[in-house]
């Protein structure tokens, strides 16, 4: 709202974690959307079914993200890193999550779901080509599960992202733990947490830096 979003070209539903997809209903109020991207992994939970009659309501496509799947908004080119089409390869929904990129000539944003250290292991040998390209640029990493501990430290020490943003609230599970914080502070990031800062925006500018906004 603040931001004056009254369309919104591309929706990605990571997984339907009740802290990422019960906020839909809001998240709509006064917005359409082009298209939503959700994970084909297999989920009979009440939530996955509020939220698809939400979107069917507001008539708003829904397709199925998938490896292989990309795009171009404006001047960003975005794909889907994982999973694949049934995410059967996933041990859970969190491990289902999609793995989302965004760039353009200068800079990049991956953002990681909800994805543990087995699939961030997975998605390093699966996508090396995509992360090399990636890790070529100004890159804002969105830290995987609130910044959790279950993290990879050879998908963070490859990726060495310039910005490593922690999307997080209060919690009971100490996220973002200390040691995650720490990982990417050894690494040279600036670490951006929205507990901190409030909502953050990341903005691709002219001269090729990455600007951040919050509160």
């Amino acid at each position: 709202h603040s931001a004056g979003v009254s369309f919104i070209d591309l929706l990605v539903l990571t997984h339907f974690d009740a802290d990422h997809v019960r906020g839909i209903e809001g998240a709509l109020r006064g917005r359409s959307v082009g298209v939503a991207l959700v994970s084909g992994f297999e989920d009979d939970r009440p939530l996955v079914a509020v939220v698809r009659e939400v979107l069917s309501a507001r008539s708003v496509s829904i397709q199925t993200g998938r490896a292989g799947v990309a795009g171009q908004l404006g001047g960003l080119s975005w794909k889907v890193l994982q999973p694949s089409a049934t995410a059967s390869e996933a041990s859970d929904s969190n491990d289902a999550s999609l793995v989302i990129a965004f760039w353009d000539d200068a800079n990049a944003l991956l953002a990681l779901g909800d994805l543990g250290e087995s699939g961030q292991l997975r998605l390093l040998r699966g996508s090396m080509g995509d992360l090399a390209m990636l890790r070529g640029r100004n890159l804002t990493l969105k830290v995987a599960h609130h910044g959790s501990s279950d993290q990879s430290e050879l998908l963070a020490e490859f990726l060495l992202p310039e910005i490593a943003l922690f999307s997080v609230g209060k919690n009971d599970y100490g996220h973002p733990t200390k040691r995650t914080l720490g990982m990417y502070q050894d690494l040279g990031a600036v670490v951006v947490r929205t507990d901190q800062h409030g909502p953050v925006a990341v903005r691709f500018d002219e001269e090729g830096s990455i600007m951040l906004g919050g509160k």
